[in-house]
């Protein structure tokens, strides 16, 4: 006679299967990834193992979800990546703190880990389903996962407990809509006004460059996104970003790239700077750079020069503030320059946008750029209730 297993409850079954899929021996995160292990045939093997250890079926309803969202969802913090679509970000702080940001604003998301060793599995399972080595070499980094989400293309920024100091590592995951905002559902959001939505597509539209400005979070990506979909389709453009944020399905001549980071030892990578050269030497129309974070700004500058149309983001405190920045980024690159040089460079960016708390605060036309002040002219844009009519108003 066959010999029974012993009866567990519920709980200690479910350590016992957890334990093993974040064992990394089995491989399981691997398995899933890999399409190795099918879904539907995995879970019921999870059920008739448990009924084998005396568990009901309404039991096993419940671990048998668990391990659902544990593989093929993100667990304890399943609902708010993949149902919730008002949060942009979720910070994992330690195992009592978790934040998010709803709609621009931060708090707190009414999550907790049991223990520290929970907490720290779950960071352990981000990882190993994205095959990241959290080494001393890799103390600190940025990935992103377009797979494991239905609905989100998820980037985590990582920083372990090598480098903080409560000895606990710290992960942010920024949600990327996969469908994407339009603009009528921005609107419906407060995010802009239909005023406003006319006046930037049709400078989009027409070949006008535009800069985004604004705090980390704020919305920047969101516009860039849907303002991709009003490029012209006659014209050529490239995207070049750091994490795959930005997409259009919509342009028959859009060209999609990333950076690749140097890894371990090896001096081979291409990065926003390396990227953007070049887009310079295939001759694009329209070249857009996800984010200004240092010396491609110089790469940029001579895009603007030649005359391409371009678009980018950088995080500054207000609109005129961005453009100073980015001149700064690219006299780092630079030095030998001077501000004048890259200042009547990008005096082509014809519109500045402030976008501040999931919102569009402020937009700029850049007139000119004076050579005797070493100044930007620019003019406020606004418009009166109920027309589409911008009205210009000089910005001392």
């Amino acid at each position: 006679m066959a010999k029974q297993p012993k009866q567990m409850s519920i709980s200690e079954f479910q350590d016992m299967i957890i334990e093993r899929i974040n064992n990394p021996e089995n491989s399981i995160y691997i398995k899933v990834k890999s399409k190795a292990i099918e879904r539907t045939e995995y879970l019921e093997s999870i059920r008739e193992e448990g009924r084998e250890y005396g568990l009901t079926d309404e039991e096993l309803d419940d671990v048998v979800l668990l391990v659902d969202k544990t593989l093929w969802g993100f667990g304890i913090l399943d609902y708010l990546i993949n149902d919730d679509d008002t949060i942009s970000d979720i910070r994992l702080v330690n195992k009592d703190t978790v934040r998010v940001k709803r709609r621009g604003k931060r708090m707190d998301a009414n999550i907790h880990f049991i223990s520290d060793d929970e907490y720290k599995k779950y960071i352990q399972f981000i990882t190993g389903r994205n095959s990241v080595n959290m080494s001393i070499s890799n103390a600190a980094q940025v990935f992103t996962d377009k797979d494991s989400s239905p609905t989100n293309i998820l980037r985590f920024s990582l920083v372990s407990d090598l480098l903080n100091t409560n000895d606990s590592p710290t992960l942010l995951i920024r949600k990327i809509p996969k469908k994407k905002k339009t603009f009528d559902e921005l609107m419906r959001d407060n995010y802009l006004t239909e005023a406003q939505r006319k006046y930037l597509v049709d400078r989009w539209r027409s070949g006008k460059s535009i800069l985004v400005c604004g705090p980390n979070g704020s919305g920047k990506t969101t516009f860039i996104n849907a303002v991709l979909e009003s490029t012209n389709p006659e014209k050529s453009c490239v995207v070049i970003q750091e994490s795959e944020e930005l997409y259009c399905n919509s342009h028959p001549e859009m060209i999609f790239r990333k950076i690749l980071p140097a890894k371990g030892n090896s001096s081979f990578y291409y990065d926003l700077k390396a990227l953007g050269t070049l887009a310079l030497m295939e001759s694009f129309d329209t070249i857009v750079v996800g984010e200004i974070k240092g010396k491609e700004a110089a790469s940029l500058a001579y895009a603007a020069y030649t005359g391409s149309q371009f678009m980018t983001s950088v995080h500054s405190i207000n609109a005129k503030e961005g453009v100073e920045k980015i001149i700064d980024y690219a006299l780092d690159d630079q030095p030998n320059r001077d501000r004048k040089h890259f200042s009547k460079q990008f005096q082509t960016l014809d519109t500045v946008i402030y976008v501040q708390d999931y919102h569009i605060s402020q937009i700029l036309h850049m007139k000119k750029y004076n050579d005797k002040t070493g100044e930007y002219e620019f003019e406020d844009v606004t418009f009166k209730d109920g027309s589409d009519e911008p009205i210009f108003k000089e910005v001392s």
